[in-house]
Formats: structure tokens, C-alpha cells, sequence
């Protein structure tokens, strides 16, 4: 039975994983972002802020995808966890990479325990964020500004 719980878990996981926003990915980036954003809105109180730098090239499918499954996740955190009652996301692109910054000013993360440092951490959001970067070649760095989350 324990066995069979355990298989039910693990494909419920990968389930989880590989669901999101797949619609996103036949949008231009802009568009991805601002739908994101707009489904952020509509099921939160949080004020959100966005800048975007630099001239985005058109992104191959693959990166899009997960992008778009990382932000999604990201904002979906801020939303459950944060408390904020304001977030910015921020991106800047330069010649060969995107940088992406997501910030709030809600209680913050205890990032000892972000699934980056190998320490253990309850939620799978921040894993699923973890696996997608890595799959993208992405870096990803978790952090608690003293002040804000």
C-alpha cells in the first residue's frame, strides 16, 4: 500500500512539474509576462511593478516554456507565502543572457533552506524552480533583503 502511495505521490509531482502555462509559450515574451502578470492580478491583492531592459530576441520554444514555468512559480509563491503587499519583477537583457529578479516586500524567505544550498526544504515550488533553471542552463540565487521578502 505504502508502495503504491508513494507512486501515486511521484507521479502527482511530475504532474505538478510539467503543468503551468503551457498556452504562454506561442506568445512573444512580452506578452508571456504581461498574461502572467494579468492572471497574478486577478487572484491577488499584491501591487505589482514591472521592468523589462534591453531588446528581446525572439526566445526558442524550450526556453520560453520554462521560463514561463519559473516566473509562474515564482509569482505563485509571493502570492501564497510573502505577505507582500507590493512585488517587482524585473528583467534585463543583455547580449547573451536574461537576468530576472523577483522581489517583494512581504516577511521574507529563510533562504538556509532554498533547495539551492542542498538543505532541506518543505514545498516543491522552489525545487521545480531549481530543476527548470537547470534544465535551461539557468543559475538561480535565493535571498532575504534584511527589510524586505
Amino acid at each position: 500500500m505504502l508502495k503504491q502511495l508513494n507512486t501515486v505521490i511521484a507521479d502527482l509531482r511530475k504532474y505538478i512539474f510539467d503543468s503551468g502555462p503551457g498556452h504562454l509559450v506561442e506568445a512573444d515574451f512580452d506578452e508571456m509576462i504581461n498574461r502572467l502578470l494579468d492572471e497574478f492580478s486577478a487572484s491577488s491583492a499584491i501591487e505589482t511593478h514591472l521592468s523589462i531592459r534591453g531588446a528581446r530576441p525572439k526566445l526558442p520554444r524550450e526556453l520560453m516554456h520554462n521560463l514561463s514555468l519559473i516566473i509562474h512559480e515564482c509569482l505563485g509563491n509571493v502570492a501564497r507565502h510573502s505577505l507582500a503587499a507590493n512585488m517587482n519583477l524585473e528583467f534585463d537583457f543583455l547580449a547573451n543572457r536574461i537576468s530576472c529578479l523577483v522581489e517583494d516586500d512581504g516577511v521574507g524567505i529563510d533562504s538556509a533552506r532554498a533547495p539551492d544550498t542542498g538543505n532541506h526544504y518543505d514545498g516543491r515550488g522552489l525545487h521545480n524552480v531549481a530543476a527548470r533553471a537547470r534544465i535551461i542552463g539557468a543559475e538561480i540565487s535565493i535571498s532575504r533583503a534584511s527589510v524586505r521578502g
